[in-house]
């Protein structure tokens, strides 16, 4: 059976966007080992490349995207791998992430919303300038 499961946080950000997906670059969630799975300049966020190990690419693509008031979308794993998921963040400062890799559940069913809160608010939440106005959890089966 498949579930469909996300975390929606809305942020607000006295240096913009940049604060936000900065923090979340710099936190224990990071690229693949392969590299980094973004989706590309002017695609919709069905489409995701391989973008190799260059932070600086990342940097890159996201003015661009920010400059053409695109939806920056950036998968990342928590440190060791196994688990994973996609970041959306919208010009709006809502970030939406949705578990896509190795989905931490409870019953191998349920999502452990735990797991997935103790290693997210706090990303946003120790970044200097960053608010976190209100998140909310979904999932259906």
């Amino acid at each position: 059976m498949s579930v469909d499961a996300g975390l929606s946080l809305q942020l607000s950000c006295k240096n913009g966007l940049r604060s936000i997906v900065q923090a979340l670059l710099s936190s224990e969630w990071g690229p693949h080992a392969e590299g980094w799975h973004c989706v590309p300049l002017d695609q919709d966020t069905s489409e995701w490349t391989l973008l190799g190990n260059n932070s600086r690419e990342i940097e890159m693509l996201f003015s661009a995207k920010m400059a053409a008031k695109q939806v920056f979308g950036i998968r990342l794993w928590w440190k060791g791998g196994e688990t994973g998921g996609e970041f959306l963040v919208f010009e709006s400062g809502e970030i939406v992430f949705s578990p896509t890799t190795n989905r931490v559940t409870l019953d191998g069913r349920v999502t452990d919303v735990s797991w997935y809160l103790e290693r997210l608010l706090p990303v946003f939440q120790r970044s200097p300038g960053v608010v976190v106005d209100n998140w909310a959890w979904r999932e259906t089966s």
